[in-house]
C-alpha cells in the first residue's frame, strides 16, 4: 500500500510440498513468464519442495501486459491448489466423474461383493462412502464450472 492506502503491489506465493524431483520437474517447467515480468518472481528450492513467490506491480503500465501461466490445478479450499503434472490430464470434475463411475459399476453389478464389504466395514467401503460424501459437496459445484466454462470456489 502506498500513503493514500492504495494497493500498488499484490504478492502470490505457492508452495509446493513433499514433491520427488522428477514430479517437480515436470510440474515447475509448467511455470513460465514473460521475459518482462522475470524480476516479479522469487523461487527458491526448499528441500523436496519449491517456493515461488510472485510480487507483480499494479502500477507499472509495462508490466501490466506481461503473462504468467501456471500448470493446470484444481482448488480443494481457497488457499489449497493441486498441480496437474504430465500425463494427468483430467480435472478435478473428471477424477469424480470416473471414481462414481466405478464406484457405482462395483455396486450394481458385482452387489454380493458390494455387500460383504459393506457389512464388515472394510476400508474399501469406506473409502467408496467417503468418495461419495466429498461429491455431494464437490460435484454441483464443478458440472456447473464445466457447464458455464468458469471456475467457481466455495469459501
Amino acid at each position: 500500500m502506498d500513503e493514500d492506502w492504495n494497493r500498488v503491489s499484490l504478492t502470490r506465493t505457492f508452495f509446493m510440498h513433499h514433491v520427488p524431483p522428477p514430479v517437480l520437474d515436470t510440474v515447475g517447467a509448467k511455470f513460465t513468464m514473460h521475459p518482462n515480468c522475470v524480476n516479479e518472481f522469487q523461487i527458491s528450492e526448499v528441500g523436496a519442495g519449491l517456493i515461488i513467490k510472485w510480487t507483480p506491480s499494479l502500477l507499472d503500465q509495462k508490466y501490466a501486459k506481461s503473462t504468467f501461466t501456471m500448470p493446470e490445478a484444481f482448488a480443494d479450499a481457497d488457499d489449497v491448489l493441486f498441480f496437474v503434472g504430465a500425463g494427468d490430464y483430467l480435472n478435478e470434475f473428471g477424477y469424480y466423474y470416473i471414481a462414481l463411475y466405478i464406484a457405482g459399476m462395483i455396486t450394481r453389478y458385482h452387489p454380493n461383493i458390494w455387500i460383504k464389504e459393506q457389512r464388515a466395514s472394510s476400508s474399501g467401503a469406506t473409502l467408496i462412502d467417503e468418495l461419495v460424501e466429498h461429491a455431494i459437496n464437490r460435484v454441483p459445484l464443478l458440472a456447473l464450472s464445466a457447464l458455464e466454462r468458469s471456475i467457481y470456489i466455495y469459501e
